[in-house]
């Protein structure tokens, strides 16, 4: 029977005679009734207020609302209650439905983002558009009578440079210059880390790693064995899930880690959706804990829960882990295989000096550079 109609009945009976009559007898057919066939069904000046019931009945009713509330005198109250507690049949249903809320509530957080950046970018003034392009017109300018352009490209410039530089010691030289600048390549950095892994991860620790790699191309980052006799590591990251207590949980995982190298600690919280979790400042038993950042999986996912939270942590994560890099000074960047003398390093020094001066377009990248003699 139709839960509308019988609200309508309450209102007036014959009225819900009427419009069963009339062939509205579904929910969806009655809450199809405007105002208009309302009016029409019941006219009269004297019926105004039973229409206006009526229609407020039909309009404020939520559909799933109705269900939970059928659904709610279908099951007995406790029969549902022991439902819903240790390994009952509706647990997994419940924490089903707090993972569709968390990934819905990130979709629609990703949404409003895109939506606020699509709206600000057409909103901005045309001015803006073409900042960047006239700042090059102008550097290029300014830099005419030394340099000449010889080829421009979404990604590159290369210029061609001859002027008499004087080096470090007062000496001068007529070498002819050629550089090659990027706006997007930066030099190669090899770091070495160890891992330390205390609990079952369901391999959000190498999702977290390979989320690393993809943001930061230039990124070389190389896993070096825990048994290693040679310790050449420049950082070990413990990736510690929390299983009862945090201090306890995380004393236990540093007991584990070798040598005395810095450390990024990977709080990893076994959860269905993202929580607040205070967070401890300091490691007053281990001073080499540099960073420690809080991390939400589980294994339905399976791995790591998609939030900002997480997002906020792997970056935080990757720009530490950018600080024990060593630059790949063979790499292939370098050009010229001949050896700088202590002079030409100089002049090299210099010409990046004066170029850094001009203009803050160009990003000097020193394994571009290639000597003309």
């Amino acid at each position: 029977m139709s839960v509308l109609l019988e609200k309508i009945r309450n209102i007036d009976t014959n009225a819900a005679n009427h419009v069963k009559e009339a062939g509205f007898r579904s929910d969806s057919e009655i809450r199809s009734l405007t105002r208009e066939d309302l009016q029409e069904m019941f006219p009269g000046l004297e019926k105004t207020s039973m229409r206006k019931r009526i229609f407020e009945t039909i309009s404020n009713t939520d559909p799933t609302n109705v269900l939970l509330t059928k659904l709610k005198d279908f099951i007995p109250r406790d029969n549902l209650k022991a439902a819903l507690s240790n390994n009952g049949v509706l647990v997994d249903y419940f924490h089903q439905l707090k993972d569709m809320q968390t990934q819905l509530n990130n979709v629609q957080k990703f949404l409003e983002a895109n939506i606020r950046f699509l709206e600000e970018s057409r909103d901005a003034p045309s001015g803006q558009e073409t900042a960047s392009a006239s700042t090059s017109n102008a550097v290029a300018k300014r830099s005419d009578k030394n340099t000449e352009v010889l080829s421009t490209r979404p990604s590159q410039v290369y210029v061609t440079e001859s002027s008499r530089m004087t080096g470090a010691h007062g000496n001068s030289s007529q070498s002819s210059y050629v550089s090659s600048y990027s706006h997007s390549q930066k030099p190669p950095v090899t770091v070495k880390y160890k891992m330390v892994v205390s609990g079952k991860t369901f391999n959000a620790n190498g999702q977290i790693l390979d989320q690393i790699r993809s943001s930061a191309p230039e990124l070389n980052l190389v896993e070096v064995e825990a048994t290693t006799c040679v310790d050449d590591s420049q950082i070990t990251l413990v990736f510690c899930p929390i299983v009862s207590r945090v201090g306890t949980d995380v004393e236990a995982a540093m007991k584990t880690v070798p040598g005395d190298k810095p450390v990024i600690l990977l709080l990893m919280h076994h959860v269905h959706e993202v929580k607040y979790v205070p967070s401890m400042r300091t490691w007053p038993d281990h001073h080499n804990i540099v960073l420690h950042v809080n991390v939400f999986y589980h294994e339905k996912v399976p791995g790591l829960i998609v939030c900002q939270k997480n997002v906020e942590a792997i970056t935080a994560v990757k720009n530490e882990i950018l600080k024990y890099g060593i630059t790949d000074v063979h790499s292939g960047y370098l050009s010229d295989s001949a050896s700088l003398s202590s002079y030409d390093a100089g002049v090299v020094t210099h010409s990046l000096s004066q170029r850094d001066n001009q203009s803050k377009l160009y990003s000097w990248n020193p394994m571009n550079w290639s000597i003309r003699k």
